[in-house]
């Protein structure tokens, strides 16, 4: 871990958390669902997992982990993420965090990225800004605005 030239401000809301632990006080902000996707999908349950969202999610004051995420992480491979994963956790108990504490964390992370993809699938349904049908179309007319037309051609038999 490296010091922090300028603190970081920590704001009072709802994703920043903060995990006491005997090795002092760890603080995530569980703010980019996306790159949690990505190494939701990547790793699955994988123990690699919670060094990604530990290290993805990194908030503290005056510390900066060394280990980088990879820079494409939409791209990034299964390898890629093992690698970032198990190199945070390394870094999390050469600082002192016990793998106990460390895995428990890793397991808070994850289901607070859970609780707000949940939320953010629900705030889409509840806008209605699509609308999926199932089975069969409900509407047959165009949805183009453009002036082509569809011609049916009947087969003769």
């Amino acid at each position: 871990m490296n010091e922090r030239e300028t603190p970081r401000v920590i704001p009072d809301v709802e994703h920043v958390i903060g995990v006491e632990t005997p090795a002092g006080e760890f603080v995530f902000r569980i703010g980019d669902v996306v790159k949690g996707c990505h190494a939701a999908v990547a790793l699955g349950m994988d123990p690699a997992m919670a060094g990604a969202l530990f290290g993805l999610y990194w908030y503290h004051e005056t510390m900066d982990l060394e280990t980088m995420a990879p820079k494409d992480t939409a791209r990034a491979s299964v390898a890629a993420w093992q690698e970032y994963g198990d190199g945070v956790m390394q870094e999390a108990l050469s600082a002192g965090l016990g793998e106990e504490a460390f895995l428990a964390i890793g397991t808070l992370l994850r289901e607070e990225w859970q609780a707000r993809t949940s939320v953010n699938a629900e705030a889409m349904a509840a806008a209605n800004f699509i609308k999926v049908t199932r089975g069969a179309r409900r509407s047959r007319s165009s949805t183009s605005r453009s002036a082509t037309s569809v011609v049916a051609i009947a087969s003769g038999s």
